[in-house]
């Protein structure tokens, strides 16, 4: 069973408030019925500890739902001259002027 867009955008960026390091450029998430998939776009490699507030975050929204019984997250670095790709939302997406 897939969970609802709007809570599930609505839970993200209410956990990820204060959670957003500088070098994000954009976070993406699908959702495929019991799982999230979620990608975090950085200009530059991120540190232990970015992934680290980052990946706890993404533990937290997911515990809201119940039915999600397994997470993956990945941690790209793609300099800002390069286009990044959105999954199936777009949880966080910084201006960038190219």
């Amino acid at each position: 069973m897939s969970i609802d867009k709007d809570e599930l955008l609505l839970t993200s960026q209410l956990v990820l408030l204060g959670a957003i390091p500088k070098k994000l450029r954009g976070l993406t998430v699908r959702n495929d019925y019991n799982s999230l998939l979620w990608v975090a776009y950085f200009d530059d490699q991120p540190t232990e500890k970015e992934k680290e507030v980052l990946g706890r975050a993404f533990r937290e929204i997911a515990s809201k739902f119940p039915n999600i019984q397994n997470i993956k997250e990945e941690f790209v670095f793609i300099p800002a001259s390069f286009r990044i790709d959105m999954l199936d939302y777009w949880i966080f997406l910084r201006w960038e002027d190219n």
